[in-house]
């Protein structure tokens, strides 16, 4: 038996997924997962989700093409996998359980991890897609919608500090959206980079 697990570029991915497996002709097992945001935790629960779902289908004869077939023609899905038509659906439900144990076991935040695994799984689509990061504009919905419950939940203190604050307590993770944060915000302070007290 030879397993291998490798991060890869998200646009390498064969489809719109956080993770991906198939097995190659001399019977080896290679399971993929985006090289995104640096988060080792959460790129190691996908790669052993894909194992064990891998390995439940092999027993149960489903092959890697009718899973990936079923997950390429589904992308209206959020996780296909769990579509009661799915023809992989008891092997996904098994390994995402396996996932949640070991998580929980190794003390990773789960919710942590599920934003990594949207994240990333965005990044693919977006990498697939060929476009642009979006930049954060005055015209940014969510962008405006957290500052402003920051901004509520610090109400009558020092709006540096909690501007500050919440700007750093932001999830980039690594996401190319940091700069563009980075860039916005010295657009709204108009002070040369010298004067700025930060």
């Amino acid at each position: 038996m030879k397993i291998e697990v490798k991060s890869i570029d998200p646009a390498a991915l064969r489809y719109n997924t956080c993770g991906d497996w198939r097995f190659l002709p001399d019977g080896i097992l290679q399971v993929f997962v985006p090289e995104y945001g640096g988060r080792e935790d959460s790129a190691f629960l996908v790669a052993l989700h894909e194992i064990v779902e891998a390995w439940a289908c092999k027993i149960a004869g489903i092959s890697d093409e009718e899973v990936s077939a079923w997950n390429i023609n589904h992308p209206d899905l959020k996780d296909s996998g769990n579509s009661e038509d799915a023809p992989h659906r008891r092997q996904h439900a098994i390994a995402t359980r396996v996932e949640i144990e070991v998580c929980k076991h190794l003390g990773i935040d789960w919710q942590r991890h599920q934003q990594w695994v949207e994240n990333s799984t965005n990044e693919v689509v977006r990498s697939h897609a060929n476009s642009a990061t979006p930049e954060i504009t005055l015209h940014g919905s969510r962008y405006w919608a957290e500052l402003h419950l920051f901004a509520l939940r610090h109400k009558g203190t020092d709006d540096t500090i909690w501007f500050e604050q919440w700007a750093s307590a932001l999830p980039f993770e690594g996401c190319p959206c940091e700069d563009h944060f980075k860039k916005y915000i010295l657009s709204l302070i108009h002070i040369s980079e010298p004067t700025r007290p930060y």
